[in-house]
C-alpha cells in the first residue's frame, strides 16, 4: 500500500449538493459538516475536503466535514496521521437501510468516515482495516494539488415504444 495518498477536493456553495455527500456519510448536522464555519470565516461558499486513496485510486475514506481552506484540511490530515494510534473506530449499521458504515473518532470529534456504505459487516470492517493500514504510508500531496469536485453527467433514459 505504499502508493496510498491524500487528495484535497474543492467545491463551492453552488456544489453544496455534491458536498453534502460528505455530510450524509458522516451522519452529522450541517454545523458538524462545516458549512457554518465557512460562513463564519467569510469564505464565499468555497470549501475543501480530503480523501484517502489507495494504490488502485479507490477511495478508502474521507473527511467527515469540509474546511474553509486547503491549509485547514491539510492540518486535519496531518493530525489524523500523527495521532492514528489514538483513534477509536466504530462500525455500525443504519436501522432504516441495514447498510453498514464506519467512522473514526479522535476524542469527541469524527476525523474520518467511510466513502460509501456496505451491505455486509465484514466488507465494512475489511475496508476500515484498509483505511487504517494506509494511514501511516499515505503521501500528503502539496497544497497546490487541489482537485475540483465535478458532478457526473446526468444520463437521461428514454423509453422506446
Amino acid at each position: 500500500m505504499a502508493s496510498a495518498r491524500f487528495m484535497l477536493v474543492t467545491g463551492t456553495e453552488t456544489d453544496r449538493g455534491l458536498g453534502a455527500r460528505w455530510h450524509v456519510l458522516a451522519g452529522g448536522s450541517a454545523a458538524d459538516f462545516g458549512w457554518d464555519d465557512l460562513a463564519d470565516r467569510g469564505v464565499p461558499g468555497a470549501w475543501v475536503a480530503w480523501r484517502l486513496l489507495g494504490a488502485n485510486n479507490r477511495e478508502l475514506g474521507r473527511s467527515p466535514r469540509v474546511f474553509a481552506d486547503a491549509s485547514a484540511a491539510r492540518q486535519a490530515m496531518v493530525e489524523l496521521v500523527a495521532r492514528r494510534a489514538e483513534v477509536v473506530p466504530t462500525v455500525s449499521s443504519s436501522r432504516s437501510t441495514g447498510l453498514w458504515s464506519w467512522r473514526v473518532d479522535l476524542g469527541a470529534d469524527g476525523v474520518a468516515v467511510a466513502s460509501r456504505t456496505y451491505q455486509r459487516r465484514r466488507d465494512c470492517q475489511y475496508n476500515l482495516t484498509q483505511f487504517q493500514g494506509a494511514l501511516p504510508l499515505a503521501t500528503l500531496l502539496p497544497l497546490a494539488m487541489l482537485v475540483p469536485l465535478v458532478p457526473a453527467p446526468r444520463r437521461s433514459l428514454s423509453v422506446v415504444r
